[in-house]
């Protein structure tokens, strides 16, 4: 079903996949418990769904929850992580915690580069959120 979802989400039908994610989620946290890895998946995909509907408040929490359970079980510079990390740090930023945000997305960047180089589409990626960032700051140059 989880995979479902991503397709409905890839679509643009919102609300089944939204449906569909928080019904894995459920599932998953009832099955194998909320700190686990699979589990902190399905979280950030919702969040992502989250984030594209503008409803920081909430993708916020779940990539906060998706972030330290990738963190404990995968370590802070697995991909999986730093993609909760990103995530989060757009939510912080959509919802108007800028700062907070541009700080993490330093972090992520800096930690992108050293991993696998400034020309890698990630490390690209990381560039282009933090300066959708610094714009909100009015930061340009």
């Amino acid at each position: 079903m989880g995979n479902l979802a991503l397709v409905r989400h890839a679509s643009g039908d919102s609300a089944e996949a939204e449906s569909l994610y928080r019904e894995v989620l459920a599932t998953e946290e009832r099955v194998v418990g909320i700190h686990h890895q699979i589990t902190a998946f399905t979280m950030e995909n919702l969040s992502s769904l989250l984030i594209d509907e503008g409803r920081f408040a909430e993708a916020e929490k779940l990539s906060s929850t998706a972030l330290a359970v990738r963190t404990r079980i995968l370590g802070p510079e697995h991909h999986d992580t730093l993609i909760s990390k990103l995530n989060l740090s757009i939510a912080l930023c959509r919802e108007g915690h800028v700062e907070e945000a541009e700080k993490m997305q330093r972090d992520l960047l800096a930690t992108q580069i050293r991993l696998q180089g400034p020309e890698h589409p990630n490390s690209l990626e990381m560039q282009t959120y933090l300066a959708e960032t610094l714009i909100k700051e009015k930061r340009y140059a």
